[in-house]
């Protein structure tokens, strides 16, 4: 029978030293993977909550649209995405746009990450 403890002394090393760089190249990229779906995750409250609002308090023109995104984005400290948001309206509603670009550093690349999302607001019959 052969000793298999001496015939790995040395790929146990190398393959330690493998996972760590895997890991800290995971750590690496999820450091940055984080903040961005923070903002996407604040971008979708934001339009969440001009929805929720909606039927309370109902947005009726573009104008209104813009303030309340802009009163949420000052809220939440985003002001850098004001422009950003394009807010159109027809006869029976307000659409509210929005589309930013981030950079996520991969080392070896850079990949763009778009974020596209929208909000239908139906205005009121009464208006």
């Amino acid at each position: 029978m052969r000793n298999f403890r001496k015939a790995n002394k040395g790929a146990s090393f190398l393959s330690n030293i493998f996972y760590l760089a895997l890991l800290g190249y995971a750590i690496y990229v999820v450091v940055q993977y984080i903040p961005l779906m923070l903002e996407s995750s604040t971008v979708d409250s934001i339009l969440n909550t001009i929805q929720d609002t909606q039927l309370p308090n109902p947005v009726v023109d573009v104008h209104g649209a813009e303030n309340k995104v802009s009163d949420l984005l000052n809220l939440n400290e985003m002001n850098d995405l004001k422009n950003n948001f394009k807010v159109t309206e027809t006869a029976d509603s307000v659409y509210i746009d929005v589309f930013y670009q981030r950079e996520l550093d991969l080392l070896f690349m850079d990949k763009t990450i778009d974020f596209d999302k929208s909000l239908v607001l139906l205005k009121p019959s009464r208006y």
